[in-house]
């Protein structure tokens, strides 16, 4: 959520909130779904890309012993 804010040595006024952008994520127990940056400029999100991916999953049995060639 944003606001504008505005103020002189009299005044102190807020705008109305609203949303900087919607989050469709994952979240894992406790993790959040997103990050800010130190300067608060930048965001990294958690996100899905598509909801119905169908990408292959490839799983290596015994990785541990080609390393040992």
């Amino acid at each position: 959520m944003a606001v504008d804010v505005r103020g002189d040595s009299d005044k102190f006024e807020v705008g109305s909130p609203r949303a900087l952008f919607e989050l469709h994520g994952v979240s894992i127990g406790p993790a959040s779904i997103y990050s800010v940056s130190h300067g608060g400029q930048r965001f990294l999100l958690n996100t899905l890309l598509e909801e119905n991916s169908s990408a292959p999953m490839t799983v290596v049995e015994n990785w541990t012993a080609a390393l040992k060639r």
